[in-house]
């Protein structure tokens, strides 16, 4: 990489290996880790609070009257995923709301799976016909958008969630966010 004239690399991804990421930097490579934090990786980490966004995403449902609001992970083996997840709990336990068992989705499968589990949950509580669904997800590129709207989203909101932005399509109905 230094080869190549690289000044530094700023990753943002759940998948990278801390083992990976040491040795680039002990290859005189400067790193900046994005929205993820790595105790084994000593460099600069720059995160916003995944728990904290999450809990303010589903009490602004909440405060719009939505209560089926149901949580896809594509992982829980990292602390983003397991953050997010428990900010929407805390939520939904401070609003006294159950949460039926397929409100939550099972962790750690691809986006295409996890578009097919929204799909099938849809589909169990019928609610493809009646509620609109809007994907907020960190797969902004064009071919995970088209693949929401594909399987019948009406809407796609990027991370990280703005509640400036969101605050007109709120009041349309069933909202899954992905983590």
């Amino acid at each position: 990489m230094n080869d190549k004239r690289l000044d530094a690399l700023c990753i943002a991804s759940v998948d990278s290996e801390a083992d990976t990421i040491n040795d680039v930097i002990r290859s005189g490579m400067p790193i900046v880790l994005v929205d993820r934090v790595m105790n084994d990786v000593n460099t600069s980490q720059v995160c916003w609070n995944d728990e904290q966004s999450a809990e303010q995403l589903t009490k602004l449902l909440l405060a719009n009257n939505h209560r089926r609001i149901a949580v896809v992970n594509v992982t829980l083996s990292h602390s983003v995923g397991r953050n997010r997840l428990a900010g929407f709990k805390k939520a939904m336990q401070e609003a006294q709301i159950s949460l039926p068992k397929s409100y939550i989705s099972p962790s750690n499968f691809s986006a295409e799976d996890a578009y097919r589990y929204v799909l099938r949950v849809m589909k169990y509580h019928a609610w493809l016909d009646e509620i609109p669904v809007i994907v907020i997800s960190a797969a902004e590129d064009t071919a995970n958008i088209e693949r929401a709207y594909d399987l019948g989203a009406t809407d796609f909101i990027g991370r990280p969630f703005n509640a400036a932005i969101a605050q007109r399509p709120l009041f349309c109905g069933k909202y899954i966010f992905t983590a």
